[in-house]
């Protein structure tokens, strides 16, 4: 029997997990639900596994691995913070916020949100868990320069990133506000 997914986040890499051998159509709904690649049930002929796998992976390749702000970068293989190519030596729960608020760079992500997300809670605890990272988060941000990149809003949190950088990793764009013209 598998232990309860929704007790336990998952990690990022579970988008490319293929689960064979799971009978019952709810547990595998489950599975999906919680973020696994694939669930097949048990009998799955060669051909549909092979499918569905290459399904997977394709899905897999449009993952963003890296995003860079200005000096700072993360990098989503290496779990890990990096300015000006030192790394940061973030813990897991500390680059998984950074990755998660890095997402919507400006926007406050609220508390519950955060706390759904990044720590697979359906409810909000009775602790500063949350503080406590974000707090040591911010101050391994500042050690390289970066103070005032991770900002507590009135319900959440938000990453401050500079207005000239982007998210954005594909060619080079300036997709800054000053490269747009006023003229449409």
């Amino acid at each position: 029997m598998l232990t309860p997914v929704a007790a336990s986040p998952l990690p990022v890499w579970r988008r490319w997990l293929v689960v064979l051998g799971v009978a019952r159509p709810a547990e595998r709904a489950r599975l999906l639900a919680a973020g696994v690649g694939e669930a097949l049930g048990p009998g799955t002929a060669l051909g549909e596994l092979a499918a569905r796998v290459e399904r997977v992976f394709e899905r897999a390749r449009l993952i963003v691995p890296c995003r860079k702000f200005g000096s700072l970068t993360l990098d989503l293989v290496a779990r890990d913070g990096f300015a000006a190519g030192r790394p940061l030596g973030l813990q897991p729960r500390e680059f998984a916020l950074l990755w998660r608020l890095a997402e919507t760079p400006g926007a406050e992500v609220r508390k519950a949100k955060l706390l759904r997300e990044v720590w697979g809670l359906h409810h909000v605890p009775e602790t500063n868990s949350l503080a406590v990272h974000a707090h040591r988060l911010r101050a391994k941000l500042a050690r390289v320069g970066l103070e005032g990149a991770l900002r507590t809003t009135s319900g959440g949190y938000a990453f401050a990133a500079p207005r000239s950088d982007s998210w954005f990793h594909g060619p080079d764009l300036d997709l800054s506000e000053d490269s747009f013209s006023d003229g449409y």
